[in-house]
């Protein structure tokens, strides 16, 4: 039965009741965590492979990436963003340690550790509103290139020449 949620808070959620109905510990995939992470003021490191594109996903033969291994850097500013975190931090779904990076927490690990603790949800929504006013700055805004970003693009020209994205999939923010 496949079921549709507005948030991975009602996900986690529903996680949750079906664990206590079947006492068997229900596992969120990595799609389900960082789906909701990655958007537009995200960065991230993605790991993988280049999948030839006759694997019968794609008819035009663009390869595909495959990845392996994903890990925030730096989580978006936007609140609904850094809510979704907080969730995942207080229900151990998501390494501390990255989470902590990911939202700049001063207090690093040890402040994860204590939004982890909260059992107060206006509290955490709090600390929420507070985190994402931090987290904006000069490099959140769009169309902000820091240098790294420069050496990336620079570093991956060749790949984007020879594997040229087809209009219709380039993603645009609304």
């Amino acid at each position: 039965v496949m079921k549709e949620f507005s948030d991975l808070t009602s996900y986690v959620a529903e996680e949750q009741k079906s664990e206590k109905r079947n006492g068997k510990k229900s596992v969120l995939k990595p799609i389900d965590i960082y789906g909701g992470l990655l958007c537009a003021g995200s960065r991230v490191t993605l790991q993988g492979f280049l999948v030839k594109g006759s694997s019968g996903n794609t008819e035009d033969g663009l390869p595909s990436l495959w990845v392996t291994n994903a890990r925030l850097l730096r989580s978006s500013w936007r609140p609904k963003t850094v809510r979704q975190m907080m969730e995942l931090i207080k229900s151990s779904m998501i390494d501390m340690e990255e989470a902590s990076e990911a939202l700049e927490l001063p207090g690093g690990i040890y402040e994860a550790e204590e939004i982890a603790e909260t059992k107060d949800l206006t509290e955490r929504q709090w600390k929420a509103a507070e985190i994402s006013r931090r987290l904006q700055d000069e490099t959140s805004r769009l169309g902000k290139v820091t240098p790294a970003m420069e050496s990336v693009l620079q570093l991956s020209e060749e790949w984007r020449t020879q594997y040229p994205l087809p209009k219709e999939t380039v993603l645009q923010e609304r």
